[in-house]
Order: C-alpha cells, then structure tokens, then sequence
C-alpha cells in the first residue's frame, strides 16, 4: 500500500513537470528585430550564436556600406559574404539543435529530429553551392530571400517544431510508461480509475496530434502555412497539458483514498461488555 502511494506522488510529481513546462510561440522568419513572442524566441537561440551572429551584422553592415558607395563589385561581394553568414549561423544552430536532441530524454522522437535536421543542412549546403556562382546582387538577394531564410525557417519555425515534438513526445511517452503500470497497480488495488485514464486518454491524443503538426513542420518550414500550422500544434500542446493537469488531480484524489483505507493488518480492537 505505501509504495502504490508512493507511485502516485511520483505520478502526480512527473505530470506536473511536464504539465507546466514552457509552450513555445511562434511566427515567421526575419533578421529584423523581435516585436512579438516567436521574434524573441528566435532572438534567444541567436544570443547563443554570439560569434556567427556579430559575423552575420558586420557582413550586413559592409554590405549596406558597398549600396552607399554605389559600388556593384564590392556590393556583389559583400552580399554574397553576408549570405554565406546567414548559412553559418544558421548550420550552427542546427548542430547544436542535434546535439541536444541526442541528450534529451524524449526518446521516441530523436530519429525524427535528426532526420529533420539533416534535411535542412542538406538544403543550406545546396544553397551556399549556389552563392559564388551567382553572377549579380539580385540573384544572391533572391538565395537569401527564398532559399537560405524563406525554405528553411530555421529559427522560428524549425527550432520550436523541434522543442514542440520533444515536449510531445514526452507526454506520450510518460503516459504509456510509467502512469501505465500506475494504473494497473490502482486496478489490482480495486480503486476505479475510469476518470483518471480518460484524462489520460484525452492528453495522449492531443500530445500524438500536436507531435504529428510539429513534425510535418519540421519537415517542411517553408510552408506558407507554417505560422498558422505551428499556433495549431501549439493550441494541441496546450490541451495536452490541461488534460495532464486534470490527471495529476484525478491521481492525487485517488491517493488520498488510499491514505484514508484500511491496510491489511488494520482492525479495531473488541471489548467484551
């Protein structure tokens, strides 16, 4: 009896750290400054990219001083050099992003960050092919524009893609897991935890759907769809941790009967009259 108790203080401990763990925001890609919640999360992957960001600003910076200077020599070379910046920041991130996926404990959707993510370096690596063989500045501006930043998104639309399938992935897996073998140790208990597991129930589906959303962005970000399709994953996330939230109250009712039933070697004692 006080280890079943035991596992629901874990049950509601873990769903509660999962439960109020951060929703990511979302919106399109831009090297212009953040005014909404996804900028400023683009921004803060960026501050980890110190170097290849400062790289990135210099390279903007010469290259608005060659337009000034009406130089066409030098503005093809400091486009086509800020280009190659944007590629590096971007193939950074990208790493890091690997890295990490590699040490976080959402197991089940490792393979398929991984495979997202190499999607998109390949896609950079063609792109940055393309850039010393393009002969003039509007040719280099449209790399930029519709390859290097508009097919790949990659810090506000594929970064949250990949955070929002681990935060998924998480939910799924406790769920089938841990609350599984739970709720069999409350059955053979004779507690009815028909509550308890349509919360559950309702929270795995959402956490699947939004994982599903998360992925298809993932593994194409430049979607002209992929702002309204992240809010979507998003909102499926969020119902995902409420229907956790009324598991986690459903488990700790179920632990207070427990806390209030007699154990085995319970009885009162009789007096004779």
């Amino acid at each position: 009896m006080t280890r079943l108790i035991f596992s629901l203080l874990l049950t509601t401990v873990l769903i509660a750290s999962l439960s109020l763990s951060k929703v990511l925001a979302h919106d399109h890609d831009s090297d212009s400054q953040a005014i909404d919640k996804s900028g400023k999360t683009a921004e803060s992957v960026r501050e980890k990219l110190k170097v290849e960001k400062e790289a990135r600003k210099t390279a903007l910076e010469q290259f608005k001083l060659a337009e000034k200077e009406q130089n066409s020599s030098r503005e093809l070379t400091a486009i086509q050099d800020l280009a190659n910046k944007l590629i590096a920041e971007r193939q950074k991130a990208l790493a890091q992003a690997k890295t990490k996926a590699a040490e976080v404990k959402c197991v089940g959707a490792k393979t398929d960050i991984s495979t997202a993510i190499d999607a998109i370096i390949t896609n950079l690596t063609k792109q940055k092919a393309d850039i010393p063989v393009a002969t003039t500045v509007e040719a280099v501006k449209t790399i930029i524009k519709d390859g290097i930043i508009g097919q790949n998104h990659v810090f506000v639309a594929v970064m949250p893609a990949l955070r929002g399938m681990c935060a998924s992935d998480s939910i799924v897996a406790l769920i089938d897991g841990r609350l599984a073998i739970v709720i069999t140790k409350l059955k053979a208990a004779g507690l009815d935890t028909t509550t308890f597991e349509k919360s559950l129930a309702e929270a795995k589906t959402n956490a699947q759907t939004a994982y599903n959303a998360y992925k298809a962005i993932a593994n194409n970000p430049g979607s002209a769809t992929f702002k309204t399709d992240l809010e979507g994953a998003k909102t499926k996330l969020k119902a995902a941790k409420a229907s956790l939230s009324q598991a986690k109250g459903e488990a700790e009712k179920l632990r207070d009967q427990l806390k209030s039933a007699p154990t085995s070697g319970d009885s009162t004692p009789k007096t004779n009259n």
